[in-house]
C-alpha cells in the first residue's frame, strides 16, 4: 500500500497539524485511486520550529501578555499530546541526534539499552498497572513494534551514557504504542490508561525500572508550544479611512504586544528559522521519508513544507521512495527565482537534479503565498489551478477542503500506485 505524507506549513504546530490531517483523510476516503493510500504526518513544527522562549528581546514582554516559558506541568501534557498522535515522536527527535558512539572495545550505550528492552521483564508493579490500564494484552506487541522501528534503531546508535534520557524516552514510547495498539484494535475506545494522568505515569514508572539502572539526567523534552496567530488583515482600504483604527490599533498593540508576539513568532519565525538554520528541519524531513513502512509515496506539502520538501528532494536521491511530489499553496517557485532556495542556486543552466521525483504545484489565485514554477522548470514541473473562493488569508488553508484539489492528486498519483 502506497501512502501520502503530509509536511506541514509555517505557523503550524500539533494542533492545526492534526485539524489539516482529519479533512485530508475525509477528502482521501472520498477519492478511489486515493482511499486505500494510507496518511501520515511530517510534524516539524514542534521541534524544529521557531518560538519566542521566554521573550528577552522584547519589552515588557511578561507585563503585555507574553506567556514566556511553561511550567513542567504544561510541557508534560504537551509531550504527551504529541505522543498520543505519533507515539514514535520522541524516539524520532533523539534518533536525529549525532551518533556519540566512542569507538571503544565493549557495548556501546545503545547495545546496553537494546538489551534493556529484550530483557524487560513485567514485574507484578507493571503487570498490575498495565492490566489497570487495560493495555496488558498489547503490551508484548507494542514492545515488538517499537523495537523493529526506523526511529528505535536509529535512536539506539545516537544513544550515549548518561542513559537516562533515552531510557525514559523509551519507556514513554512503549506506553503510548500500547495505547494505539489497544485503539487501533477496540474501534478507537480510549483505554483507562490514557484516561488515568496518575496511572498513565505509573505505568511509565514500572517500564522504566525495567530498562536498566537508573542513570539521572536533567532531561528537557523535546517539545514546543504552539499558539493561535490572532491578527486581521485589511487589503485595499484608504489610508485616510484606516487612520483611526490605525492608532487605536497601535495602542492596543503596545499593551498587548507580549501576546502578540507569541502569537506571531510561529508563523514569521519559522521562515526565518527555516532560512537561517534550516538543516535540522530537512533532516527530520528526509528521516520521515526513509522510515514511511509503505513506498512509494505521494508527498503533499503545504507553504513552507513545500520548499522543504524541494530542498531535501533536490540534496539527497529518494527517488525509490518517493513517486510523487505535490506542493500546494507553496513558495518554493518563488525561492527559486528570487535566488534564496536553499538547494539549488538560480543560475544560466541551472536545473533539477535527473534524481528528482514528479513535481505537480497547486495554487489558488485568491492564496497570495503560492506561487507557480513552470516557466521556471520547464517540463520538469506541473502548475494547476484552484479555486476555494475563500479571501486571503483563509485561502492559504482553504485548499483541504476543496474537492478539486484531491481530484488533481489522484489524477497525477495514478501511474505511480
Amino acid at each position: 500500500m502506497a501512502t501520502i505524507l503530509f509536511i506541514h506549513g509555517t505557523g503550524q504546530r500539533r494542533g492545526s497539524v492534526s485539524s489539516s490531517l482529519e479533512k485530508i483523510r475525509a477528502h482521501v476516503q472520498e477519492e478511489p485511486v486515493l482511499a486505500p493510500l494510507g496518511v501520515e504526518n511530517c510534524l516539524w513544527g514542534d521541534p524544529y520550529g521557531s518560538q519566542i522562549g521566554e521573550g528577552l528581546s522584547v519589552p515588557d514582554y511578561a507585563e503585555r501578555g507574553g506567556a514566556g516559558q511553561r511550567d513542567a506541568m504544561e510541557l508534560d501534557v504537551e509531550l504527551w499530546a504529541n505522543l498520543y498522535a505519533d507515539p514514535l515522536y520522541e524516539l524520532r527527535l533523539l534518533a536525529l541526534q549525532p551518533s556519540q558512539a566512542s569507538g571503544l572495545p565493549g557495548a556501546s550505550a545503545g547495545d546496553r539499552l537494546d538489551q534493556y528492552l529484550s530483557r524487560l521483564t513485567i514485574t507484578d508493579d507493571l503487570h498490575a498497572a498495565l492490566a489497570k490500564g487495560d493495555v496488558l494484552g498489547v503490551f508484548d506487541t507494542a514492545r515488538a513494534e517499537v523495537a523493529r522501528s526506523v526511529p528505535y534503531r536509529e535512536m539506539i546508535r545516537a544513544a550515549a551514557d548518561p542513559l537516562g534520557p533515552f531510557q525514559d524516552t523509551l519507556a514513554r514510547a512503549l506506553a503510548a504504542v500500547s495505547i494505539a495498539l489497544f485503539r487501533e484494535t477496540n474501534d478507537g475506545t480510549l483505554p483507562t490508561i490514557q484516561q488515568d494522568q496518575e496511572l498513565r505515569d505509573a505505568c511509565v514508572k514500572a517500564i522504566r525500572d525495567g530498562l536498566g539502572p537508573y542513570q539521572a539526567v536533567i532531561f528537557e523534552p523535546l517539545v514546543r508550544r504552539f499558539q493561535k496567530l490572532g491578527t486581521k488583515l485589511y487589503w485595499g482600504t484608504p489610508t485616510a479611512l484606516l487612520a483611526p483604527g490605525i492608532a487605536m490599533w497601535g495602542r492596543m498593540a503596545r499593551r498587548r504586544r507580549g501576546e502578540m508576539m507569541d502569537g506571531a513568532s510561529p508563523l514569521a519565525g519559522d521562515i526565518l528559522a527555516y532560512q537561517c538554520r534550516g538543516e535540522d528541519i530537512r533532516r527530520f524531513i528526509a528521516f520521515r521519508i526513509r522510515e514511511v513502512l509503505s513506498p512509494p509515496i505521494v508527498i503533499v506539502a503545504h507553504s513552507l513544507g513545500g520548499v522543504a520538501a524541494v530542498d531535501v528532494l533536490v540534496q539527497e536521491n529518494l527517488q525509490e521512495r518517493v513517486a510523487l511530489l505535490v506542493t500546494v499553496g507553496s513558495q518554493a517557485p518563488y525561492f527559486y527565482e528570487i535566488n534564496a532556495l536553499q538547494s539549488l542556486e538560480r543560475r544560466a543552466g541551472a536545473t533539477l537534479p535527473s534524481h528528482f521525483p514528479p513535481w505537480i504545484n497547486i495554487y489558488d489565485r485568491r492564496d497570495f503565498l503560492s506561487f507557480v514554477g513552470a516557466r521556471l522548470f520547464p517540463g520538469k514541473l506541473t502548475d494547476h489551478d484552484v479555486d476555494s473562493r475563500q479571501p486571503f488569508p483563509i485561502s492559504h488553508s482553504a485548499y483541504w477542503t476543496n474537492k478539486d484539489t484531491y481530484r488533481i492528486i489522484a489524477h497525477n498519483a495514478r501511474p505511480y500506485l
